[in-house]
């Protein structure tokens, strides 16, 4: 996990624990959720151009880091990473409408 992920997750869970009141803590978890959808969102919607990109025929070599600057493979490293931190954001907003939810 990227850290300034961590430290936005960590942030907020300081602010929450300052609050008394379950609704706020249930707000900013659906705010988590959100943001988490549209990373994971982000994969699928793209331009003809770039579906153009990623589904051209490129040669591979024997060396593993100029694969990975292959358009095909580098859309496909970056949408593993956006999918990740969606996941992490959804899972920490959902546990925090638990926590909103348990504190009412």
């Amino acid at each position: 996990m990227p850290s300034w992920l961590q430290d936005v997750i960590c942030y907020s869970v300081r602010v929450i624990y300052s609050f008394t009141d379950g609704r706020v803590v249930s707000t900013v978890g659906l705010a988590f959720d959100i943001v988490g959808a549209v990373f994971l969102a982000s994969g699928l919607l793209i331009s003809k151009e770039e579906a153009v990109r990623r589904g051209g025929t490129y040669w591979m070599s024997e060396d593993d880091e100029e694969n990975l600057k292959i358009p095909p493979i580098a859309a496909l490293l970056r949408d593993s990473k956006r999918t990740r931190i969606g996941l992490v954001l959804l899972i920490t907003g959902f546990a925090l409408q638990i926590v909103g939810i348990w504190m009412d």
